[in-house]
């Protein structure tokens, strides 16, 4: 399960990436190399667009509570990413001295926001909401003149909510588990080749803008996570885990050599005449 998780939580990531490429190569006189990488937003896009919301509703899963941390770090800055973009949209909608850019973001440093600890992104979310439901700010952005930027506001509220379930996800019923843990695997199968295709495509497409392949993160991989080491085996089940690991039992030579081994360990020293 945490291999398909994360395989999810990378084919979303990469897909953000490729579209910050573009906005990379955008001014370049490049029209195959566009289209190229259009056509990696699109391949990819298609396949992860459908399971939004799937990895965070597997973080529920009880065997992937290792998660948890991450997601909720990740979800931290898509939140901060949701105040950035609604913060932009009222800046292009009234301009960038409108009255409510000062009274909903004057207090924050939102960079410093990505790096907080859960009590102090807690109080900034708290605060930030208190501001918004404020009678001078809500009647504001009710007018027409703001309509633009109601899905930011809804993408907003959104993200704080899915940051704040991380922490503390319902109990899963085992039928509603299992489901979840099938509808996760068959994600992950069928992310690989389009990932695997789109970073071929934007390798192609960015080789010719120095750096820009690297500055985008496109040559990143899934996470892998290291799966808990046993402590070694000795004696008897030394033996017994060679041959349960092994495909074929251990050669007489094998065994020969680990009990011969085992009855130099076990003879008494002799004491050395002085």
């Amino acid at each position: 399960m945490l291999a398909a998780f994360d395989t999810v939580v990378f084919a979303e990531q990469f897909l953000g990436r490729l579209k910050d490429a573009q906005k990379l190569i955008a001014r370049k006189q490049l029209p195959d190399e566009k289209q190229w990488l259009q056509t990696a937003v699109d391949r990819l896009a298609a396949v992860v667009e459908p399971l939004a919301g799937l990895a965070n509703k597997s973080a529920q899963l009880p065997e992937l509570e290792a998660v948890r941390g991450d997601l909720a770090k990740s979800l931290q800055g898509a939140a901060v990413d949701a105040v950035e973009r609604l913060q932009a949209g009222i800046t292009f909608t009234a301009g960038p001295r409108a009255p409510v850019l000062e009274e909903l973001f004057k207090p924050y440093k939102l960079a410093a926001m990505r790096r907080a600890s859960r009590d102090d992104f807690e109080k900034f979310t708290a605060s930030f909401v208190k501001r918004m439901r404020t009678q001078y700010v809500k009647r504001i952005l009710a007018g027409d003149d703001y309509a633009p930027v109601q899905p930011a506001i809804a993408q907003l509220t959104a993200s704080f909510d899915a940051w704040r379930a991380a922490f503390s996800p319902e109990p899963l019923a085992e039928a509603e588990a299992d489901k979840l843990r099938a509808q996760l695997t068959v994600a992950a199968d069928s992310l690989v080749q389009p990932v695997h295709q789109a970073q071929l495509l934007a390798e192609a497409a960015l080789i010719s803008v120095e750096g820009a392949f690297a500055e985008a993160g496109l040559a990143a991989k899934p996470k892998k996570r290291s799966a808990p080491k046993a402590a070694a085996p000795v004696g008897e089940d030394a033996r017994a885990a060679v041959a349960e690991e092994s495909e074929e039992a251990p050669a007489p030579e094998v065994i020969e050599q680990v009990e011969k081994a085992e009855k130099v360990a076990k003879a008494p020293k002799k004491r050395r005449d002085a």
